[in-house]
């Protein structure tokens, strides 16, 4: 397995649980509105993670090799 394959499985793996994590965290936020941007905010940000995961994964190391 290459660097880049093992990158984006790591990438993907923390964008997966990055939503779990983040409705944690959402249970601890005393303000319901609060809690909402939290939610949303770690569901942006866990497929962030996952999509480029996705482009690691299945990527190469670029222009330059």
């Amino acid at each position: 397995m290459e660097a880049h394959q093992l990158t984006g499985l790591v990438l993907i793996g923390i964008g997966l649980a990055d939503p779990f994590i983040g409705f944690y965290v959402s249970k601890q936020v005393p303000d319901p509105k609060m809690a909402i941007v939290v939610k949303a905010a770690t569901a942006a940000s866990g497929l962030f993670l996952v999509l480029l995961g996705v482009a690691f994964y299945f990527g190469t190391a670029g222009p330059l090799g």
